[in-house]
């Protein structure tokens, strides 16, 4: 069986083979149609090839088949929707709130430590960043890259330009236009109170 796929990266990012994702859909298929084995042509970015194999693996098998037969029997049949399992499903499945009020368990509490914990590493992280950032910047100069012995960009630093609508001075010069074509849009903020 050969399940063809496209990729917008580099085959370095694949070192430790195919991606989780790509490898549970091609197993299920392998599942499915009883193959002993799937070939994965890859074409990544730039036009650079490579093929993958997933050989059979009964026990991950077994595993995505239980995982199915529970999203069946316990969301599907019963039409209740799965937990979110990213942020981004948790703001698509609870857009629109309510005026109610939730006691913390000590279960959040320990998430929000671990929260403020985080940001306070990924802050010191931003830092490091941006102090390297500015030491390649000022080797740069004015160059536009930055190459290494074999002539291969590490860091490009271009001029780019992007157009947008002056919205302040459309709304200053023609109201009723602005007030037209405007469109409302509203969304949860997700913010941690301080002390």
């Amino acid at each position: 069986m050969v399940e063809a796929k496209s990729a917008g990266c580099h085959p370095s990012q694949w070192k430790d083979g195919l991606p989780i994702y790509y490898r549970t859909q091609v197993a299920h298929y392998a599942m499915i149609s009883d193959c002993d084995r799937v070939d994965i042509p890859v074409m990544f970015d730039r036009w650079t090839y490579a093929c993958f194999s997933y050989q059979r693996d009964l026990s991950f098998e077994k595993s995505i088949k239980e995982a199915c037969v529970r999203f069946w029997e316990e969301n599907v049949l019963k039409t209740i929707p799965p937990e979110p399992g990213s942020l981004e499903n948790a703001r698509s499945m609870y857009q629109i709130s309510k005026e109610a009020t939730l006691l913390a368990n000590q279960e959040i509490k320990e998430s929000l430590e671990k929260i403020k914990k985080i940001e306070e590493v990924i802050s010191k992280l931003s830092k490091q960043e941006d102090e390297h950032k500015l030491q390649i910047m000022l080797a740069m100069k004015d160059c536009q890259t930055l190459v290494d012995e074999d002539g291969k960009a590490l860091v490009t630093w271009k001029p780019q330009t992007t157009n947008r609508l002056d919205t302040a001075a459309l709304k200053k010069m023609y109201p009723a236009i602005y007030q037209e074509f405007s469109k409302n849009s509203s969304s949860r903020v997700f913010r941690i109170k301080g002390e």
